[in-house]
């Protein structure tokens, strides 16, 4: 459960080294693909091929190690193909960072630093703030200190990532949901956890309304990390409601009025076992979105 526990918070080396100690026999089917996940996270493909056996043999109808195994000349390919500069901006921090939209010469994107707020918001699984939604500015190449992007876009969980329509008159907010109660024996009860995709509107004196949540949420499964296309017509996002091919699977929903359709799932040229999330649709039409299900090399890649 420690190797488990460190995957999960991106300490993939310790995961790596904890699964190590442990003889593979012992292992659970979950903890086996865990382990070549960390070996993949750590450059190790030839050794996560050999733990994808294994794992094979135990669940030979599972897709995914159908595709991931012997992925290795695949991966080599992607890695010997032309590279991209990189830079870091300066307006990271220690904590998490992502998510970044670019609209009307601003940034806005999700973190997980402090803000240095009087009521401190911190969730136990990671000891770490709850996410918010935080905008900055560029100019000549240096971007501005960030700052909360809108107390209407602050919850008392998790908020972010933002969409913009593009006549910037309509945003699309992922928030976390939860529910944990307290029961007639002042005990505490786990209710359900989930995201949400709320619509908020911008007004005249340019501040955003309360947001509204979308018809298609639920209290049974997640919704969350909105895309919309560049007329407006179609929302993607990301769902694991019942009927996914995977964890997490891209779905779209077409507006009808002043509502949405149900929605569709992308279908498995799309979606894998694995998980799909942060679709982005560009306005040529091209989505891309990441998976840890397709081939790449390791974590959740861009397709």
């Amino acid at each position: 459960q420690l190797a488990v526990a460190y995957l999960k918070v991106s300490e993939t080396v310790k995961s790596e080294n904890t699964f190590a100690s442990v003889a593979m026999d012992h292992l659970s089917n979950d903890q086996l693909f865990m382990y070549a996940q960390s070996l993949k996270y750590n450059g190790k493909y030839a050794e996560a091929d050999r733990v994808i056996a294994m794992y094979k043999e135990r669940n030979p109808e599972d897709g995914r190690a159908t595709e991931l195994l012997n992925s290795l000349p695949k991966i080599e390919k992607i890695l010997a193909e032309e590279r991209y500069l990189i830079d870091e901006v300066d307006f990271n921090s220690e904590q998490s960072d992502f998510g970044p939209v670019a609209y009307n010469g601003d940034i806005y994107f999700v973190s997980a630093r402090d803000l240095d707020y009087i009521i401190k918001r911190e969730y136990a699984w990671k000891e770490a703030p709850y996410l918010n939604v935080l905008k900055t500015s560029e100019k000549e190449g240096l971007f501005s200190n960030p700052k909360l992007f809108s107390t209407e876009m602050r919850s008392m969980f998790h908020d972010g990532p933002v969409c913009f329509s593009k006549d910037g008159k309509e945003l699309y907010i992922t928030r976390n949901i939860n529910n944990d109660f307290i029961d007639a024996n002042f005990k505490k009860k786990k209710g359900y956890n989930n995201l949400i995709i709320l619509k908020s509107e911008k007004q005249a004196d340019g501040s955003w309304s309360k947001p509204e949540e979308l018809p298609f949420n639920s209290k049974a499964y997640s919704c969350g990390h909105a895309c919309l296309s560049s007329d407006g017509n179609r929302l993607y996002f990301t769902s694991n409601m019942p009927g996914s091919i995977g964890g997490t699977d891209i779905y779209y929903v077409d507006k009808e009025g002043d509502s949405w359709s149900i929605p569709v799932n992308l279908g498995k040229d799309i979606n894998t076992e694995g998980d799909e999330m942060f679709p982005f649709i560009h306005q040529s039409g091209r989505l891309y979105f990441a998976s840890n299900g397709h081939v790449g090399v390791g974590g959740l890649d861009i397709f």
